[in-house]
């Protein structure tokens, strides 16, 4: 409620009017702002703004409410407005099922939860947190019998699969690097020795306006890098005006970056095969046992399981999409974003507290539930 706003303004009522009047105009100002924050959360393209706008307007309609339905807190709002009160008009409880939790808040702590998000469109305290112990109520739309885990133990199953993926990553990625060098001897090797004269260039351009280092970071760039000789060229003078060798470095620099990038392509088919080898690695451990019952190795410890959406047993389809998606994402992106790939990956699937069928992205792409027991 704005500065210049009354309770009876919210409502739309006059500041005299009967029990009925304010009830009905309750019950429909109510009924509006639940509309509002159904249709802002159900758009195809939810916005935090609107979401967040309806349901301040919902929580405004309850604090008036909250105000005009207590005798003594609607005396002391007439008052602060200036308005004669008349005690006859006081008004009863609304027996429609809207005395909840969120009617006993006072309007204060009403406007703080709305701002928080702590309750829901109908008034009623959010979910569980993202770390409960406590088991959600079941969405609507599941089938009878199924029932959400609590978020706590969904957040430590899958922190355990993440765990023994990356076991088995590391372990796969040190094994297949090892016969990508066998495979490529030359190609690893040509790689090495760039990469180390790339190293020993940008020390030996920080040391430029050190005297005492100068000579040796130079001298240590000139031995490294004449393995390369059809590179690097000329070596570098440490007579050479700072000036000069600035500019020297700067374009032996480009160069050796332009073989390291044609280094890099020649282990290419390589890398690829181990890229798609990690991924064959990643989902035997996750696949089979999940077709199996519906458990990988974390969701066994803290008794979770995946079904389909409709209750039923999951199958191959919805077992390599649910985990295959998010691990080809991962592994495909990570050599081109970095930490950065795992991290937009790590939100899509932690998208589940915020979804109505706590379904994560990759869960409403395979159309699947994770679920108690």
């Amino acid at each position: 409620m704005s500065e210049d706003e009354s309770h009876y303004e919210v409502l739309g009522v006059e500041p005299g009017a009967t029990k009925d009047e304010i009830r009905d105009a309750y019950r429909e100002q109510l009924a509006d702002a639940q509309g509002a924050v159904t249709d802002a959360e159900t758009a195809k393209r939810p916005e935090g703004s609107k979401i967040a706008s309806a349901r301040a307007e919902e929580a405004r309609v309850r604090s008036a409410w909250q105000v005009l339905s207590d005798p003594v807190q609607r005396a002391r709002h007439d008052e602060s407005l200036g308005v004669e009160h008349d005690p006859t008009v006081a008004v009863d409880e609304p027996d429609d099922g809207d005395d909840d939790e969120s009617a006993a808040l006072t309007p204060r702590q009403q406007r703080a939860a709305a701002r928080a998000g702590a309750t829901t469109r109908d008034g009623r305290p959010r979910p569980p947190g993202m770390f409960s112990a406590e088991h959600p109520d079941p969405p609507a739309s599941w089938p009878p019998g199924l029932r959400p885990p609590p978020p706590r133990a969904r957040i430590l199953a899958l922190l355990v699969d993440v765990l023994v993926l990356a076991l088995l990553i590391v372990l796969q990625q040190t094994v297949g690097g090892l016969l990508i060098d066998k495979a490529y001897p030359a190609e690893t090797k040509r790689l090495d020795r760039i990469e180390t004269c790339l190293d020993r260039l940008s020390t030996a351009n920080d040391d430029l306006d050190a005297p005492a280092k100068k000579s040796a970071s130079i001298d240590r760039a000139n031995t490294a890098c004449a393995k390369l000789p059809a590179v690097y060229g000329e070596p570098l003078g440490s007579d050479e005006s700072k000036k000069q060798l600035e500019k020297r470095i700067d374009n032996r620099t480009g160069d050796m970056e332009d073989a390291q990038a044609d280094a890099r392509s020649d282990l290419l088919p390589g890398q690829l095969i181990l890229s798609l080898v990690t991924i064959l690695v990643a989902l035997l451990y996750l696949v089979p046992s999940t077709l199996k019952s519906g458990r990988t190795l974390g969701k066994s410890l803290f008794r979770l399981r995946l079904v389909n959406a409709d209750g039923s047993a999951i199958r191959f389809r919805g077992a390599t999409l649910h985990y295959g998606v998010p691990v080809m994402v991962a592994l495909l992106f990570a050599p081109i974003l970095g930490p950065v790939g795992y991290v937009a990956v790590l939100f899509g699937v932690l998208t589940w507290p915020r979804n109505a069928n706590y379904q994560g992205l990759h869960d409403r792409l395979a159309g699947t539930i994770v679920v108690d027991g």
